[in-house]
């Protein structure tokens, strides 16, 4: 089955991999159990956490390091990036 589910996110258009920028003060189970729901339903992801203070995951994402960056912070919207309020 592991095999079988390998197979086809190589198959799929399925990124090869997926990096998350993690503001060093989230500190959330939920992220982990997604992390882990991500990589059970796409095996074949390469998955990266890089973490770092707000500044740096938002400077992160402007400049494409990241896919997504998820930060504890009141900045307001930068214009070149979407902001989404998680909780």
């Amino acid at each position: 089955m592991h095999l079988q589910s390998k197979v086809s996110g190589l198959l799929s258009d399925v990124p090869a991999t997926f990096t998350v920028g993690l503001d060093t003060t989230v500190r959330d189970r939920q992220l982990v159990r997604c992390v882990k729901d991500l990589a059970d339903k796409f095996p074949t992801i390469d998955i990266t956490i890089l973490h770092g203070d707000a500044v740096s995951i938002i400077d992160m994402a402007e400049q494409g390091k990241v896919d997504v960056g998820i930060v504890n912070s009141l900045f307001k919207a930068h214009r070149s990036l979407t902001m989404v309020p998680l909780f």
